[in-house]
């Protein structure tokens, strides 16, 4: 046998690669090319270098705030990606392709796990980037917060010159994989949503929820009904430092809930599991999908009894 027969047989041997997994990583390829995913993602990185550049005081709690599921920028981003991915969702339907589907050996629930593994793969990319982002940034040791923990109250008003010297506060590994968990429940709503209502109302719809979802986690009451919320900071908000008089400032912070953060993974987690039980039901295997099911059930109840459980509204830094 000849060298080049032998290569042939030993790649024919191999192990083949699962329909689900090859389309999962074609629709990775399209979403991250996606013009939605890309616009709402600039729109974001817009936002945060006009934050940055604008006042150095600023940068006190905005980079703890990129790492650590802050709502400002992770919020466009899911917009971007939710309608990304329910567009391709709904893209048989859209140009009238789902006949042609009837008589491909591509099952429907090949086409839709190729798809949900794809948005996965968006927020594993997601969590790489942060923690480029802390390394770049010095941010395993410690990112610079403002810290009060002489004033428990919210919203206080401290008067223009106040000196607030920054500390650094280490992220933990909760808040780090925070905001790409979130990332991907927004990924799989938009999915989940667009076979409800189709891809093109998406467009309107998604970004309405993205504005209610940051007002909900940036200037709503700081109620525990918020961390029902895909995002939402762990920090404890407790008053707002305005730098030049101007109505642009920096939040000041007592304290952060990680513990809170951490069942708040878990309750994402069975979120995410329930979603994807909703996209590819109804499936040839219903005792798989019943299993996903209940367990998404169950992490969502137990991580959302447990979250508001720890949650800890005057919770004061050591």
């Amino acid at each position: 046998m000849s060298a080049v027969t032998t290569a042939t047989a030993v790649r024919g041997t191999g192990p083949k690669p699962q329909p689900w997994a090859v389309l999962g990583r074609f629709e990775l390829r399209r979403l991250l090319r996606h013009p939605a995913l890309l616009g709402f993602s600039a729109l974001a990185l817009v936002w945060m270098s006009a934050t940055y550049i604008e006042q150095r005081a600023q940068r006190a709690g905005l980079l703890y705030g990129v790492v650590a599921n802050g709502p400002g920028p992770w919020v466009p981003t899911a917009i971007g990606l939710a309608i990304a991915a329910g567009l391709a969702a709904d893209r048989s339907r859209r140009h009238d392709l789902e006949p042609l589907f009837t008589s491909s050996p591509v099952q429907r629930n090949t086409r839709q796990c190729g798809l949900l593994a794809a948005v996965v793969g968006v927020g594993a990319l997601s969590a790489l980037a942060v923690g480029v982002f802390i390394t770049v940034t010095g941010g395993w040791d410690g990112l610079p917060v403002l810290l009060d923990t002489d004033n428990p109250t919210r919203h206080v008003s401290y008067p223009v010159g106040t000196q607030i010297a920054a500390t650094d506060v280490r992220p933990s590994a909760f808040e780090l994989l925070a905001g790409p968990a979130a990332l991907v429940v927004w990924g799989l709503a938009g999915i989940a949503a667009a076979r409800a209502v189709g891809g093109r109302l998406l467009v309107v719809l998604l970004p309405v929820a993205g504005m209610v979802q940051l007002i909900m986690a940036t200037w709503a009451p700081p109620t525990p009904t918020r961390w029902f919320w895909p995002f939402v900071t762990s920090a404890r908000y407790v008053g707002w430092l305005d730098l030049n008089d101007d109505g642009f400032g920096v939040g000041i912070v007592s304290g952060f809930n990680v513990a809170a953060t951490g069942w708040h993974l878990v309750y994402l987690t069975g979120v995410a599991l329930v979603l994807v039980t909703v996209v590819v039901w109804p499936s040839r295997s219903l005792r798989t999908s019943v299993a996903i099911g209940t367990l998404g059930v169950v992490l969502a109840v137990t991580g959302g009894i447990a979250q508001l459980a720890t949650y800890t509204p005057d919770l004061r830094a050591p």
